[in-house]
């Protein structure tokens, strides 16, 4: 068991510890908060650096997709208008060839329509045509 007089020469001992101590703990939580001001603004500066990067790669990005993106719609401006011209070119052809073969089938439609029309109109002639004259003798008086 421990000595009831020896506990209480501890305890005055313990509180002078303690009460001398205080000033020591102050400066170093001091010297701490420091540290920790110090720690805040590196923090900070590198939370800024970040920020700061961030906006110059995605302003890089973008202008990197601003001039992709102008490459892509001036090459499929330039390959539409290839395509136009080749359907415009073949369509031009096309048109030729069909009003060719147009005017050629209307040319035979016209033929063939004018032989029906001069062959019907020549049977109606022949079914309503008069006999022909027959030479008429004298009247015999």
């Amino acid at each position: 068991m421990v000595n009831k007089t020896r506990i209480y020469k501890i305890i005055p001992v313990l509180a002078a510890v303690v009460f001398l101590s205080g000033p020591v703990f102050s400066v170093r939580a001091a010297e701490e908060g420091g540290n920790w001001d110090k720690a805040g603004k590196e923090v900070k500066e590198a939370a800024d650096a970040v920020v700061e990067a961030t906006k110059d790669t995605s302003k890089k990005s973008w202008d990197t997709t601003k001039e992709e993106s102008r490459e892509l719609y001036e090459k499929a401006k330039e390959e539409s208008k290839e395509v136009w011209d080749k359907t415009k070119e073949k369509s031009g052809e096309t048109w030729v060839k069909s009003k060719e073969e147009s005017h050629e089938a209307w040319e035979k439609t016209k033929e063939t329509s004018q032989e029906v029309y001069d062959k019907t109109k020549e049977e109606i002639h022949k079914a309503t045509a008069p006999d022909p004259v027959q030479e008429q003798q004298p009247a015999k008086e």
